[in-house]
């Protein structure tokens, strides 16, 4: 008879060896996993993986575009740099900035009581000429000498009133005042006047004479032309860009004069000049369209054409050396809410497009001209391929012949897939994968 602790102990060798054959199977069966996993990859194709490892773009259709970009700034289709034509003191100041003027308004004034009396005094001058010249007639009498007195005398009515006109500045344009620079009480210097439209830029010159310092400024040229203005004091402008003459200036504290004493601008007609490189100048012409960016309008597209193209380069450095630009001047068809004068633009000049023909992004051909091949894919299979492109666009080049829509281009290694959005180079749709 087997009392309880020999059975106890019966039990308990079973239990382990139980125990020891799942341990075992366990270890088994993570073999087994781990044999399969590494002989499904010796058997495993290496070139599907190959396959799955290439990036493919597919041959579409659409339009392809080239162009060509620089960079400007926003400027007034018409603005005037307006300083008195003989020295004095400001009597009057008629406008201040942001105000609206017309043409032929009085923008300010000095004080004209010397001119008014060298004008009172010519005219008496006058009347006295024409009292003998009457007096030669009645007698019948020789009047040579009393006629030539009479026109001379004319002559310095005639100063004496222009002497009284430049007491008076008056605007040249229609627009708004951006700078005032003077007040009632200070003493102006003579300066010139320059008035820029569109492309071309006229100068007037200014009596020279100040007892309180001699200050001249020229005007700022014009938006693609030269500025001709001139200043007693010797200041020119240079032509292309916006710049002032170099005067002197000197003289008690309170002298207006050293700059324009009125700047205008018309805010409502905006241009925008670029400077073009040479080899992107000789593709532009006038009336061709443009996309402008300004970077005070981050997202917004501002549309323009091409209004006028200096006949001239100037050449970038500081001796005149470096990269042949042309000034190229575009005006602005819709002026957004915010654009002003002086605001830095991107310009973006389209000067070649095709529409509705194939296209492959440029990086997937290789080679150029009779050389340029692509790589298809077909049934896992690379086939080289001899294409014949057209418009090699900003990203896209037009494919002539060689493939069909829809063939899937391999792209090399080193390129990049393409945006699945159309973009200036041209071409829509899926970029393929």
């Amino acid at each position: 008879m087997i009392d309880g602790d020999g059975e106890a102990e019966r039990v308990k060798p079973t239990r382990r060896r139980r125990r020891r054959w799942l341990i075992n199977g366990g270890l088994v069966l993570v073999l087994l996993v781990v044999a399969g996993w590494a002989l499904s990859g010796l058997v495993r194709n290496p070139s599907e993986d190959a396959t799955r490892a290439l990036r493919t773009v597919a041959v579409q259709r659409g339009q392809v575009t080239k162009s060509v970009s620089a960079s400007g700034s926003v400027v007034s289709a018409a603005s005037a740099n307006l300083n008195f034509e003989t020295s004095g003191t400001l009597r009057r100041v008629r406008v201040e900035p942001g105000e609206k003027v017309h043409r032929g308004q009085v923008l300010a004034s000095l004080s004209s009581a010397q001119a008014n009396r060298q004008l009172t005094a010519a005219n008496a001058q006058l009347a006295v000429a024409q009292q003998s010249l009457d007096q030669a007639k009645s007698h019948k009498a020789d009047t040579a000498q009393a006629q030539s007195q009479v026109d001379q005398a004319r002559v310095q009515v005639g100063q004496a009133q222009e002497a009284v006109g430049q007491n008076t500045l008056r605007s040249t344009i229609d627009g708004t005042v951006t700078a005032v620079n003077g007040q009632a009480g200070d003493r102006v210097s003579a300066g010139a006047s320059t008035t820029t439209k569109g492309s071309s830029s006229m100068g007037s010159g200014g009596a020279s004479g100040s007892s309180a310092g001699s200050s001249g400024s020229a005007g700022s040229s014009g938006s693609s032309g030269s500025s001709e203005s001139s200043s007693p004091s010797g200041g020119s402008g240079s032509p292309g860009g916006s710049g002032s003459g170099a005067g002197s200036s000197g003289g008690a504290a309170g002298t207006a004069g050293a700059t324009s004493f009125v700047t205008i601008a018309d805010l409502d007609d905006l241009q925008v000049n670029a400077q073009f490189a040479e080899i992107d100048a000789a593709k532009l012409a006038e009336g061709q369209q443009a996309t402008l960016m300004v970077n005070a309008l981050p997202g917004e597209k501002v549309s323009g054409h091409i209004t006028h193209i200096d006949p001239t380069a100037s050449a970038s450095g500081s001796n005149g050396s470096g990269t042949v630009q042309y000034g190229v001047t575009l005006d602005v068809d819709s002026p957004p809410g915010g654009l002003k004068p002086g605001q830095s633009t991107s310009v973006s000049v389209v000067v070649s497009k095709v529409g509705d023909e194939l296209y492959l992004p440029s990086a997937a051909i290789q080679g150029a001209g009779a050389q340029a091949t692509v790589v298809v894919l077909r049934n896992d299979q690379q086939l080289r391929r001899a294409v014949q492109v057209g418009l090699r666009g900003d990203q896209t080049t037009q494919i002539l012949s060689g493939v069909a829509e829809g063939d899937r281009i391999v792209l090399p290694a080193a390129a990049s897939a393409p945006p699945s959005r159309s973009g200036p180079g041209g071409g829509s749709g899926p970029a393929g994968g």
